[in-house]
């Protein structure tokens, strides 16, 4: 059995984040250097670009995905993967483990909470 998942990437958030804060400062380190050498409106458009930048929003769109998915063989390997990868940014999981399950050999039903 098996079943998707979709969500927005928190390690693109992240990254767009630390982007964010970089190329904003950068806006604000270019207005003030400007400010008084190259005119008022050489200012005022490095100001309008530190408002625009400000105003940007993360897009988050869908971009993670998952998959996850279980089985029980007929040699009672019961076995879970699971899969997560983005898109955008390139992150990738995956994880799967097994476990033996020792089915009763004299044809007795196996206990729900019995491990």
């Amino acid at each position: 059995m098996s079943a998707d998942d979709s969500q927005t990437c928190h390690n693109c958030e992240y990254l767009w984040t630390a982007d964010h804060i970089a190329r904003l400062a950068q806006a604000e380190s270019d207005a003030t250097e400007a400010y008084g050498t190259g005119g008022s409106e050489v200012y005022d458009g490095l100001r309008r670009r530190v408002f625009v930048v400000e105003a940007e929003n993360f897009d988050d769109g869908i971009t993670l995905y998952s998959y996850e998915e279980f089985w029980i063989d007929e040699d009672g390997e019961f076995g879970v993967s699971y899969n997560a990868s983005c898109r955008r940014c390139g992150f990738d999981f995956k994880f799967k483990t097994t476990e033996q399950i020792d089915f009763p050999q004299d044809g007795t039903k196996l206990a729900a909470d019995e491990e």
